[in-house]
């Protein structure tokens, strides 16, 4: 769990359960939430963990700096880097993972800032991860 103070002035709380982030305004009502997939690809004698992003929603809170926020309390807390599926393909994939909206925008300019490694969904074959 971690505290948050926004763009807007206001305090939020993050809460990470290993699958699912959720982001509470501070009358404990749920204002945002993303959900994530455990994906394990064998690599070399290892295996690489990461967490895809399967889905996103800020409701009305966007533009607030409140995804970026649970970017990084999921990366922290789990310890894995995060994937989502690629910018420009909005293809649902076989998890049901795919953008819409400001989504496409959003996964690009946070793997920019190194926050959403790859651009491939875990169900396509790719040595990006």
């Amino acid at each position: 769990m971690a505290e948050f103070i926004a763009k807007d002035g206001n305090k939020y709380e993050i809460k990470f359960d290993g699958t699912e982030a959720v982001v509470l305004d501070s009358d404990g009502d749920q204002v945002g939430s993303m959900s994530f997939k455990e994906v394990e690809v064998p690599h070399g004698y290892e295996t690489i963990t990461y967490l895809h992003l399967c889905h996103m929603d800020m409701k009305s809170h966007t533009g607030l700096g409140l995804g970026r926020a649970t970017l990084d309390v999921v990366r922290e807390e789990s310890g894995s880097n995060i994937s989502a599926s690629d910018p420009d393909d909005h293809v649902p994939k076989d998890d049901g993972s795919h953008l819409i909206d400001n989504g496409p925008e959003f996964v690009r300019k946070m793997q920019e800032e190194r926050r959403i490694m790859g651009g491939a969904s875990p169900d396509e074959d790719d040595d990006d991860y």
